[in-house]
């Protein structure tokens, strides 16, 4: 009886393992997942499918796998689909930090479906007690709010045992590091400032999956908390602690955790990183450096020693690497339960087989910056008047770009009697805003603008036409669509008054010599532009690669 008993239970386990793994929803479905090993190598096959409709603009649908055990975890490499706007704001914004975990980077519209993943890691013996762990989940990013409107686990164990007669508690730890972003001097969280929206919802993420696992119990969460070298040593330990504990008071506040389960530590500054940023820069003067932060000075001196000597290398420091420097690095214990068999009896229905590895799903793309555009009107193209602009974004979110403008049509035809002549230049400050701050692509979403042109004319027709200067201002709205990597769809009209000298005037002598007839001024109030440009979105050559400058 007891025999039979198993055998219908192996049955039922097997025509388990056998079905696809999906995802409760309609969004995600994770099947075929597979495990092969060959020699020291593990391999871990799966095909993603996914509704393209349901995944927005700026949404982003994550599938996070990984191995966990009694002693260790294994995170593999995260699978990201994102929506057009989110898609190419992390392309030209925001992979390097990404590029660290070896994330696969998906634009909704374009993934091939059924997606297949393919990831090697080395084996060890703990992965034949692992069980692995799928999480998906559909985050919307949005004027600074993570709306999680989807989160799936899928637990799934490579070793079933037959005959359990026990439960073994496994423990095991995920570290990660989050890079929530402070107001200067202040300790206090922020979801809506830089990009505090995707980091506070990765954490919540990490959480809620465990969370999520029936049989998996969150035991600790450490936390650490660095500020970056800038700044008077004692503030900066105010600042590392406080801001540790805001953290340690937001995971409490919003996901239940118990403050028993949180310890909270902190390090004033983050030297340590600051060597090793400093270390892999092109810093002119970086073994200067280096060898100053490797002194025994107190830290103030150290860092007022590096800003005296080196002042231009210190500008860039400050911009480009401290902002970094100021991170919580973070890890979450766990305990899940696993069943035990008797002694000397263990019967493997879905083992690691040997088989020969495929090829890895490909990821790592160079991460683009753009620093300026190059840009014609398409409209202006079209009727021969031939212009480019050239547009540099600036501030801290690229919320704000200078455009300068070159109109030069240029054409005198039909003996002398007909001429189309125009030549202005302009300048335009333009404010740059969208749905989702902080996430929006660069040089694309709302814009208004203030401009001032200038620029002179000739249009003649049968011997008779007009000269004159003008000047002319007023304000602009567009909108700029992200194409692609490199280009942007722009759309915008401008209203505004032009103003300047006008002379009249008649071709005789067979259009050798211009007669004037009278002069007088132009006035004009009302739409003054419309523009349908292209864009050409550029780096620039002194940027390194990784970002910096």
């Amino acid at each position: 009886m007891l025999q039979r008993r198993l055998c219908l239970l192996v049955v039922a386990i097997i025509t388990l393992i056998g079905a696809p793994a999906q995802a409760a929803n309609h969004t995600m479905t994770v099947d075929s997942v597979r495990l092969i090993r060959q020699g020291d190598k593990v391999q871990m096959m799966m095909e993603l499918n996914f509704d393209r409709k349901q995944v927005g603009s700026d949404d982003v649908l994550l599938v996070a796998p990984f191995l966990a055990s009694p002693e260790k975890a294994k995170v593999l490499p995260s699978v990201g689909v994102y929506g057009r706007n989110t898609y190419y704001y992390y392309v030209r914004e925001g992979w390097v930090r990404l590029q660290e975990t070896g994330a696969i980077r998906l634009r909704a519209k374009e993934a091939p479906l059924p997606y297949r993943y393919v990831q090697t890691v080395d084996y060890e013996d703990w992965m034949q007690q692992s069980i692995i762990t799928i999480n998906v989940s559909l985050n919307h990013a949005c004027e600074g709010e993570i709306e999680q409107r989807l989160d799936t686990v899928l637990a799934l164990h490579p070793i079933i045992i037959v005959t359990p007669d026990s439960v073994e508690t496994i423990r095991g730890s995920i570290a990660k590091t989050a890079h929530v972003d402070f107001i200067v001097n202040r300790t206090e969280i922020r979801p809506d400032y830089h990009d505090n929206a995707r980091e506070l919802a990765g954490i919540a993420h990490t959480i809620d999956s465990m969370k999520a696992q029936p049989e998996t119990k969150i035991t600790g969460i450490g936390l650490k908390g660095y500020a970056s070298p800038e700044g008077p040593y004692w503030n900066n330990i105010r600042l590392a602690k406080g801001r540790t504990e805001a953290l340690r008071d937001h995971i409490i506040e919003h996901h239940g955790i118990s403050p028993s389960v949180i310890s909270a530590d902190y390090e004033p500054e983050d030297w340590q990183g600051l060597r090793r940023d400093v270390a892999a820069s092109d810093l002119p003067h970086k073994n200067d450096i280096l060898r100053i932060i490797d002194t025994e000075e107190e830290p103030d001196a150290r860092l007022a020693r590096i800003k005296r000597r080196f002042p231009a290398d210190y500008a860039v420091i400050l911009a480009k690497i401290m902002p970094y420097l100021r991170h919580t690095d973070y890890h979450i214990d766990f305990e899940t339960l696993a069943h035990k068999t008797k002694q000397g009896h263990a019967d493997t229905l879905w083992a690691l087989p040997e088989g020969e590895l495929l090829p890895e799903t490909p990821f790592h793309e160079r991460t683009f910056h753009p620093d300026w555009a190059l840009k014609t009107n398409l409209i202006g193209d079209a009727v021969l008047a031939f212009n480019f602009e050239v547009e540099v974004p600036f501030g801290k979110d690229r919320e704000w770009s200078l455009m300068a403008e070159d109109w030069f049509p240029w054409y005198v035809w039909h003996h002398n009697s007909r001429a189309y002549e125009i030549w202005a230049v302009g300048l335009e400050l333009r404010k740059w805003w969208g749905k989702c701050p902080g996430r929006r692509p660069a040089l694309s979403g709302n814009f208004a603008g203030l401009y001032l042109a200038s620029g002179k004319y000739d249009w003649e027709w049968s011997s008779t036409g007009d000269q004159g200067e003008f000047i002319s201002t007023g304000v602009t709205y567009g909108y700029s669509w992200p194409l692609s990597k490199h280009w942007n769809l722009e759309a915008s009209a401008s209203i505004g008054a032009v103003w300047g000298p006008r002379r009249h005037y008649n071709g005789e002598f067979q259009d050798t010599h211009l007669i004037w007839k009278y002069n007088s001024h132009i006035f004009y109030a009302g739409p003054t532009k419309i523009k349908l440009s292209l864009v050409w979105l550029l780096e620039s050559p002194f940027r390194k690669k990784g970002g910096r400058l």
